[in-house]
């Protein structure tokens, strides 16, 4: 029989009354995907990306097309201002 000075919980998840308490939704639903001994999707994606070098040469690609778009944008701003402008009078 319990009273206000015993503990509701005996330390492992029990209560007194024999249920066990209850994980939240989202760790139940990972401990029901995931396998024991199966790795983390972080080991798995760095396994993914690190495994071989042609992988590692396959990140440069994306790359290489971001600084191909910036170079271009850069080749259409003048190097010079304009010698006359409408605004300014001519000068």
């Amino acid at each position: 029989m319990s009273n206000e000075r015993t503990a509701l919980l005996n330390g492992e998840g029990e209560t007194l009354n024999g249920h066990t308490e209850q994980l939240p939704f989202a760790h139940r639903i990972l401990d029901v995907m995931k396998a024991e001994g199966e790795p983390s999707w972080a080991a798995s994606f760095k396994h993914f990306l690190f495994g071989s070098w042609l992988n590692i040469l396959l990140v440069f690609i994306p790359l290489s097309v971001c600084l191909l778009y910036a170079l271009r944008l850069l080749q259409t701003i003048p190097e010079q201002p304009l010698t006359s402008c409408y605004l300014c009078g001519g000068r």
